[in-house]
């Protein structure tokens, strides 16, 4: 009777193994499984709802913001709403040299020196005379703007909030900027530094007024990505790792990727990587307390990624994939021209441009 009860237990302790691995294939494959990057295997069908062209084609310079095509032909520039919304123009004093997304409002810079924010409606915000030779800028999702001059021995650099206000005037001698994020009580910049033949980048965190609150250095190590989360909290993309910092500039924590980043993608609420290592290319993704919310393999690598609230976009040069954070294939879209970019806006809509065309897809 004892040898019965013993072999019972035996049986017990082996369906319970089973079931255990059997539970761990299934959370793995949830974790490592699909989608591919084939088009069609799942997921529902976009189908192109809405499509907008520039008048010229030739001797204009052309920009998407946000369901926005911008076209610009000297001092002019053109806006057309892909749906909804009335077309409006501007006229900038001088030549315009550049414009720039972020958040709700549109820089426009011209060769006499002058910037202009406008929100999408082309009702002027704030305006501006910049004092020096523009060689960069960077936008940020909540309305602040960097801009970075041409300095005798590296780079100048200034920072705007939304409303036009100058919160930050820095000098970067030997150096150069990399990257910039913003929230509401604080911005950092990513530099690198070109003072000696050692490979050093830095983050440099200043509040609202422009004051340094903290710095970091990282020797052998270029920092490619920063972005804010809604809790305060900064994240860091570099060569080799993922970083956490509360505000204060405490380390909370760090990860370490996969392979080396092609390439990155953040939102206040996901982290997005593509990473290739030893002939695998991998796609992550992450909440904005580093935890990994999906990791699959692809067969190609993505030209593009964008990151949403809890969904990103994967895209190759003629197709398109909508995942959400768990790695599931919401939709996809095989494309009629070459994708040069694809983004999600605000509300979710997905719109993609090339060849001086926008346009905005829909659910079938």
């Amino acid at each position: 009777m004892q040898k019965k009860r013993v072999h019972g237990k035996n049986i017990a302790i082996l369906g319970g193994i089973l079931l255990l691995t059997l539970l761990g294939l299934y959370l793995a494959n949830r974790i490592e499984g699909k989608p591919s990057l084939s088009v069609g295997k799942g997921g529902k069908q976009l189908m192109l709802e809405e499509e907008l062209m520039p008048e010229s084609m030739s001797g204009s310079m052309v920009f998407c913001v946000d369901g926005l095509l911008l076209e610009v032909q000297g001092r002019n520039l053109k806006a057309k709403p892909v749906k909804g919304g009335s077309p409006w123009n501007i006229m900038m004093p001088s030549v315009i040299s550049r414009v720039v997304g972020y958040g709700s409002h549109i820089g426009v810079f011209d060769e006499g020196g002058n910037l202009c924010c406008y929100n999408l409606q082309g009702k002027q915000v704030w305006r501006t005379a910049l004092s020096n030779e523009v060689i960069d800028t960077y936008g940020d999702e909540n309305g602040y703007i960097l801009v970075e001059y041409k300095g005798l021995k590296g780079s100048l650099a200034e920072v705007f909030n939304p409303n036009g206000s100058k919160v930050g005037g820095i000098a970067l001698e030997n150096a150069h900027i990399l990257g910039f994020a913003a929230n509401s009580s604080a911005f950092s910049i990513i530099v690198l530094d070109l003072s000696s033949e050692t490979l050093k980048t830095k983050i440099l965190t200043h509040d609202s007024k422009g004051d340094v609150l903290w710095a970091n250095n990282y020797n052998d190590e270029i920092l490619s990505s920063i972005q804010y989360h809604k809790n305060g909290s900064l994240t860091v993309v570099s060569e080799t790792k993922l970083y956490k910092y509360k505000s204060d500039g405490k380390l909370m924590q760090e990860m370490v990727l996969s392979g080396k980043p092609i390439h990155t993608a953040m939102s206040e609420q996901l982290i997005v990587t593509v990473t290739q290592k030893q002939g695998n290319t991998v796609i992550s993704c992450f909440d904005e307390t580093l935890k990994q919310k999906c990791q699959f393999n692809t067969e190609s690598m993505p030209q593009g990624i964008h990151a949403g609230k809890n969904s990103f976009l994967v895209y190759t040069k003629d197709s398109l994939q909508h995942i959400s954070d768990k790695g599931s294939l919401i939709s996809s879209y095989k494309a009629n021209m070459d994708i040069s970019r694809a983004y999600m806006t605000a509300n979710d809509q997905i719109y993609i441009s090339s060849n001086k065309k926008l346009q905005l897809l829909q659910y079938r």
